[in-house]
């Protein structure tokens, strides 16, 4: 689409949008709630309205919508994609209804009226371009260039500014010379039918580690993070500050961070889902983040509001308790605390000035622990010889053949290529190869194969050597739990190859 013609759609929108506010009866415009106050509709204008909630933890909706008869169909400003609500009206103005898929047909009883003609545009100064249908004005946004997302998030539509910080995020990740492999490419020297399966079921992997993982995402541009602040500022969204928030933090804009969510706390927006981590932050400030890099690991138990994680007690060896009866380890790498999780990442933690820890990582974003006892001198964690899974693989070989000749890539892959056929005596054969080379994720695959053989290789591979990251990764095993797990997920399997059988 040419800049021209999308915005020739919004001065039609525009203008659609004027005849339809005059139009418009003024006694639509009113304070809706349901006989137990769990919801609270305001129609403020002959265009806009607000869904608020008692439940904090369900953020606030305003919606654009069109009237037609007594039919109000709505559509959410802050979403993205979709999110449509239609309301009817009673003839005489006084009940809204709407389903949801949960609740079935909710009644609203106006309790008040509001003027129509009374919107406060210096608040809530809902863009015009998409008034007369934002449905398909979204569905067109999709396709518009930059420029034309940030005339229309400057215009105070939110789901525009959301697909913007979409569109640098893309632009972040983009992974350069990216391109399906040679073995994947009919008419291709090397195309190969098994090697292209052995490289899908590799890059599925590395997907699914890239999502599970704390500490994927890159972080935006310096110039991009400066430009986030003003689209929360200007826009009245919960939505887009907590997300200009994310980014912020994750780019360690630490305290531009914290005002966003105060922005996404406070009134006109009032998203009391928020509150907690950005009361979290009230004290937050230069000084506190000013602390030289950490040189030794904390020590005792300690207490945050907010986070994933919200109790870590830390004692002798690196070890750290995080509830339940798990135990990971902690190591420090580059002044930071970074604590090896399940799912492959780490949970990241900064010492403040102060000597309580602020959490980094998405898990535990905005998580500030303060010290609460426990105990007060711990050894230092033993020193783990850990190499980088290396891309090692030459162009157009297969995963085959480069695990043959020892690359470590190769037999990853072939690894995650036998689990997920099912395969673990296979996958724990090539993981063992990983392990070996001292590449941590190899062990912890071992691990999650969780029967005795899986075990066994692993202890042996330890006793080979007592600084090989095996014996970390077997020390930290709850064999037991990963044992029922393997138990369960073989279950499920079984179940569901019967139900395909018949």
């Amino acid at each position: 689409m040419t800049k021209m013609l999308f915005w020739g759609l919004c001065v039609v929108m525009a203008g659609g949008m004027m005849t339809d506010a005059k139009a418009a009866p003024r006694g639509v415009c009113g304070v809706f709630q349901d006989e137990a106050r769990n919801a609270t509709a305001r129609i403020v204008s002959a265009n806009r309205m607000e869904m608020r909630y008692k439940d904090a933890h369900i953020a606030p909706r305003f919606f654009l919508y069109q009237r037609s008869g007594n039919t109000l169909k709505a559509e959410n400003l802050d979403a993205v994609y979709g999110d449509p609500l239609e309301f009817t009206l009673s003839g005489d103005g006084r009940v809204l209804r709407y389903s949801n898929m949960f609740d079935g047909e909710i009644r609203l009883q106006r309790n008040e009226r509001l003027d129509c003609g009374a919107e406060d545009v210096a608040t809530n100064p809902a863009g015009r371009a998409c008034r007369q249908d934002i449905g398909v004005c979204k569905e067109k946004s999709r396709q518009a260039s930059q420029e034309d997302l940030e005339a229309l998030c400057a215009d105070h539509l939110p789901f525009a500014c959301l697909m913007l910080i979409e569109r640098y995020e893309d632009a972040a990740n983009a992974t350069e010379g990216e391109e399906v492999p040679a073995v994947c490419r009919e008419g291709d020297p090397a195309f190969d039918v098994t090697a292209c399966e052995t490289a899908v079921a590799q890059a599925i992997a590395v997907s699914f580690a890239k999502i599970l993982s704390s500490d994927a995402a890159k972080p935006l541009a310096a110039g991009t993070l400066d430009r986030l602040p003003a689209l929360c500022v200007e826009n009245a969204s919960s939505a887009l500050c907590q997300e200009v928030a994310e980014k912020l933090w994750d780019g360690g804009r630490y305290l531009d961070a914290a005002k966003s969510l105060r922005h996404a706390c406070a009134a006109p927006i009032d998203d009391a889902s928020v509150c907690a981590g950005a009361e979290a932050l009230a004290a937050l400030d230069a000084g506190a983040l000013a602390q030289p890099a950490t040189e030794i690991l904390p020590c005792g138990h300690y207490l945050a509001a907010t986070g994933l994680i919200s109790e870590l007690t830390f004692t002798d060896n690196g070890n750290v308790g995080v509830g339940l009866g798990v135990t990971l380890r902690a190591r420090l790498e580059n002044g930071l605390v970074r604590i090896r999780h399940e799912r492959g990442g780490d949970f990241v933690l900064r010492r403040l000035a102060d000597g309580r820890l602020l959490g980094l990582d998405s898990f535990n974003r905005y998580a500030l622990y303060s010290r609460d006892g426990g105990q007060e001198r711990c050894a230092a964690p033993a020193r783990y010889r850990e190499a980088e899974l290396k891309a090692d693989c030459h162009a157009g070989e297969s995963m085959a053949a480069c695990c043959e000749r020892g690359g470590v890539q190769g037999c990853n892959g072939m690894g995650h290529s036998a689990a997920l056929a099912g395969d673990w005596d296979g996958a724990l054969e090539f993981y063992q190869r990983v392990c070996a080379a001292d590449v941590r994720s190899g062990c912890e695959n071992m691990t999650k194969i969780g029967t005795e053989a899986a075990k066994a290789a692993l202890e042996s591979l330890c006793a080979k050597d007592a600084e090989a990251v095996a014996c970390d990764v077997a020390e930290l095993a709850n064999w037991a739990l990963l044992g029922t797990n393997r138990a369960l997920q073989d279950a499920l399997q079984s179940i569901e190859a019967e139900a395909a059988s018949e």
